[in-house]
């Protein structure tokens, strides 16, 4: 059954990463300039090195080590904007988190499609703040929105809201909150008024002092719990 569950929610993962990479190569073949074909390749070459990753089973999974924020999600949010999809990011230069950058950046992505395809979002908002402990990453739409009583459901396996536009397999949101869990981070539904859903990530904010790697491994786990 966990086999299975692992199994969709890579395959749900892929799809999403192959649209927002199949977006950038439509604009891709568009382009005319140097500098413009040289920026595209190397937002392109992030996703589809990310995507290799979520695709392969990596021997690292359960580090977490510092990371910039921007500098994760600004080429996936670059494909999105050539897919000619209405997203935006607004992100403070040089915030560094301590997480996985491979796991926040599929938590983000799932997120803007959900918004893009079940929402039915005109405007997408991505932002990337930093409080004295922790990194913040928001994602909010104008879409559907989400009912207050379903806020916490949402997150349940196999759960589907009930204003969504679309059926999909109610993996993806607690897929989110696994990859969140499990590197020390949070998400959750804000309500910020207005129309739409307002999703925020928290992550701690890495020192500025390069930290010791942490093990998040089963195993370290299971031995912190026996103590």
């Amino acid at each position: 059954m966990e086999q299975a569950r692992a199994h969709s929610e890579a395959v749900h993962n892929t799809r999403n990463a192959i649209a927002a990479i199949s977006g950038g190569f439509r604009m891709l073949a568009r382009q005319s300039t140097v500098q413009q074909d040289a920026w595209l390749l190397d937002s392109l070459r992030s996703e589809l090195q990310r995507l290799h990753q979520i695709m392969a089973e990596p021997s690292s999974a359960g580090v977490v080590e510092p990371f910039d924020v921007r500098h994760v999600i600004t080429p996936m949010v670059t494909c999105y904007r050539l897919a000619e999809h209405p997203i935006s990011l607004e992100a403070t230069a040089g915030v560094r988190a301590l997480g996985r950058a491979g796991d926040t950046a599929e938590v983000v992505q799932n997120l803007i499609h959900n918004a893009i395809r079940h929402a039915n979002a005109t405007k997408i908002v991505v932002s990337i703040t930093a409080t004295e402990s922790d990194v913040v990453v928001s994602v909010s739409d104008n879409g559907r929105g989400i009912k207050a009583a379903e806020r916490d459901a949402v997150f349940a396996p196999g759960y589907r809201g009930t204003q969504t536009g679309s059926i999909g397999s109610g993996l993806g949101l607690h897929s989110c909150r696994m990859m969140m869990a499990a590197q020390r981070g949070t998400i959750a539904i804000v309500d910020r008024g207005g129309p739409g859903t307002t999703f925020e990530l928290t992550l701690p904010l890495a020192p500025t002092s390069t930290p010791e790697v942490i093990d998040l491994t089963d195993s370290t786990l299971a031995s912190s719990r026996e103590r």
